[in-house]
């Protein structure tokens, strides 16, 4: 009985796995670079990527990276994760987290949000967006390289004097090409991305 019992058990574990599938927008053992809705001053706002579905899917988890600035604690700060629908910009936000403490084994790592119950997505483009609604402490998310085959704009949702009163999503390419930006660190900017995880149920 022993070794059919051990055999069920692991092919249950097994069949788990295999129903869970988690997407990524950005390629592995790059260089991490960094964003921070605290960059200049005491700010705040949010951070978003699309990500298009083929089908409609259950959303388990989110994830972004954290990285360590070490001139800062994180574990000081909050976060929320958020989720809107999108066509030429986000339009409606569908939800909103409550805010999360950052852990300190977070830092210079992944902060992962779970649903108390799969959130449900008919088949389409959605922003999945993480930052502050307020000020809640200093915060860095991991900025990567773009996985080949994603295509995403760079939005945020930030005050940024003459440009934005952060009530509105923006591309943040925009912004930086009518601050006279250069071609190359514009070019960089189309390359990267905001590094988030979500886990399908």
């Amino acid at each position: 009985m022993k070794p059919l019992f051990t055999f069920l058990i692991a092919m249950s574990f097994f069949s788990l796995a295999q129903s869970q599938t988690t997407l990524s927008n950005f390629q592995e053992n790059q260089t991490i670079t960094w964003g921070s809705v605290s960059a200049q001053g005491p700010s705040f706002g949010f951070y978003g990527m699309e990500f298009t579905f083929t089908k409609t899917v259950r959303i388990e988890s989110v994830s972004v990276f954290i990285v360590d600035r070490k001139s800062e604690d994180e574990t000081k700060a909050t976060i929320n994760f958020t989720v809107w629908s999108i066509k030429d910009k986000p339009m409606k936000e569908l939800f909103l987290s409550e805010a999360l403490p950052i852990a300190g084994s977070e830092v210079d790592g992944w902060k992962t949000f779970k649903f108390k119950k799969p959130m449900k997505l008919k088949k389409g483009t959605y922003l999945f967006g993480v930052g502050q609604p307020e000020i809640q402490g200093f915060v860095a998310f991991g900025g990567g390289k773009a996985l080949p085959g994603y295509t995403s704009r760079y939005w945020g949702k930030m005050a940024i004097e003459g440009f934005s009163d952060g009530k509105e999503w923006i591309d943040l390419t925009d912004i930086i090409e009518g601050m006279g930006a250069s071609e190359a660190d514009i070019k960089m900017m189309k390359e990267s991305v905001v590094m988030m995880k979500i886990t399908l149920k």
